[in-house]
This record gives C-alpha cells, sequence and structure tokens, in this order.
C-alpha cells in the first residue's frame, strides 16, 4: 500500500493550516507533495450583520455549517461576544462533510444531519419539510446561493450570512520545479485561483497535468474553465481525494505498460 503514488508529484491546492494532512497521506503512498495554497481563510471585516444573528440564535430553528472554516469562524466570534455556545447547541444543526461534522462535534456538538452526498442540493432534499421553518446559513463570503434558493423554494425563512472570507493567496511557487503529474482540486474557488496564478506564472500545469477534484461542483469549475477532469472523488472527502488519485495513477500506469 505504501508505495502506490511511488515517484509521483502532486500538487496539493489547500490552504496553509488545512493541508497537512492530505500531504502527509500522499508522502506515506510514496508521493512528492508540494504544496500552492490558492485560498487563504480570514475574518470578516464587518461583522454587525453576523453578530446581530449570533446574538438572536433562539429565532431560528436550524443552523447550517457547509465547512470546518465556518465551524471555528463561528466558535471564536461567540467567544468573542460572550454568547454561549450552547445556544448553537440549542437549535437543529445540519453540516455538509464529515470533517464539518467532527469540527461541530468538537465546538458545539454533534450535528442532527449530514447528507448522504456532501454537497448542498442533497442537504436541502434530506432536510425534508421546511416550510415556515427558519434557517441561519453561516457560510464563506463567496459561497454558491443554491442552497438559499433551495430552502427558500422550499418555504423555508433563510438568513444566509458570511462568517468568513475565503480569498485568493496570491502565492507564487518555485517555476523551475518539475511539472507535477496530479493536481488536487478542493473546492471551484480554489480550482479558479489555481489557474489564475499558474497563468500569470506562465504555467500550462492545468492542461498537461491530470486534475483531481474532490466532487462534482468542483469537477464542473474545472470543465467550465475549459480542463480536463481526470477523476472525481467518491465520497467527496480527503480519503476518496486520495482513494482516487490511486486508482488514477494505477489506470495510468496499466496504460503506459
Amino acid at each position: 500500500m505504501s508505495a502506490l503514488l511511488a515517484g509521483k508529484r502532486v500538487l496539493v491546492t489547500r490552504p496553509k493550516g488545512q493541508a497537512e494532512s492530505l500531504v502527509r497521506s500522499l508522502q506515506r503512498l510514496g508521493a512528492t507533495a508540494s504544496l500552492l495554497p490558492a485560498m487563504r481563510i480570514a475574518p470578516i471585516e464587518d461583522t454587525s450583520v453576523l453578530d446581530a444573528a449570533l446574538k438572536s440564535l433562539s429565532s431560528y430553528d436550524w443552523v447550517v455549517f457547509t465547512s470546518v472554516n465556518g465551524v471555528v469562524a463561528i466558535a471564536q466570534r461567540m467567544d468573542m461576544l460572550q454568547v454561549p455556545r450552547s445556544e448553537i447547541s440549542a437549535l437543529n444543526i445540519a453540516v455538509i462533510g464529515p470533517k464539518t461534522g467532527s469540527a461541530c462535534e468538537t465546538l458545539f456538538r454533534r450535528p442532527d444531519l449530514i447528507p448522504q452526498s456532501f454537497v448542498s442540493e442533497r442537504l436541502a432534499e434530506e432536510l425534508g419539510d421546511v416550510s415556515g421553518k427558519r434557517f441561519l446559513l453561516l457560510r464563506a463570503d463567496n459561497a454558491r446561493p443554491n442552497l438559499r434558493t433551495n430552502l427558500i423554494g422550499k418555504g423555508a425563512w433563510t438568513d444566509e450570512i458570511a462568517a468568513y472570507h475565503a480569498l485568493p493567496t496570491g502565492e507564487d511557487i518555485d517555476v523551475e520545479q518539475p511539472m507535477p503529474e496530479y493536481i488536487t482540486l478542493t473546492s471551484a474557488e480554489s480550482a479558479r485561483a489555481v489557474a489564475s496564478t499558474l497563468e500569470r506564472l506562465g504555467l500550462d500545469w492545468m492542461s498537461r497535468s491530470f486534475l483531481v477534484c474532490i466532487g462534482p461542483i468542483t469537477a464542473d469549475a474545472v470543465a467550465d474553465m475549459g480542463y480536463k477532469v481526470a477523476a472525481v472523488a467518491d465520497p467527496y472527502t480527503e480519503e476518496g481525494l486520495i482513494n482516487a488519485l490511486v486508482g488514477l495513477a494505477l489506470l495510468v500506469e496499466q496504460a503506459h505498460v
């Protein structure tokens, strides 16, 4: 198992502070993993709308977290405002993805709902009848609006509030390093940021490397930019991403035999 990615060059594009586990897993499989943090997480400057919502949590039926970053940002902001975390725990909690669920359990409590497919469309489906229910969606400032739209379409009253910024880092990489054989992409925003950075540096890696996406939303964004997706994780998790990469690498090797 340890040599499945022996000698493979993999570019990891997750933000600093979130890429370590993926890099370590790839290295254990024998890969040479380099890092291009496409996005950085930053606090929002104007917290007035967020603060007002956190001070009136009892007016909501559900709170929804779609990322670990959102869970952490909200816990930190509630502590700063001296709003007891138990006020979140008193609500119904829905999250997208097991890592978000684990963060929620650590900082608040175990969520009531994690959809089987880790995309917001499935979350709206699995919530069932939400007519008249009041939802607080705590997300990145550039999150897709589809979850709010779907919930409103089902009759829910919905506030979508930015909990944090997800911003392009603008960081450069060593252009003299060998081109990676594989690039892992873990969100639509990071895929666009990676493409922009590489284009600015005059590197055509997105066209020449195998692009491995964590899920269909990311894959759609990559395809919309005109690049070919080589593999998509299933499930849409870090483990799924690694398995998709390993499976793809084996197929590539077999094709060259």
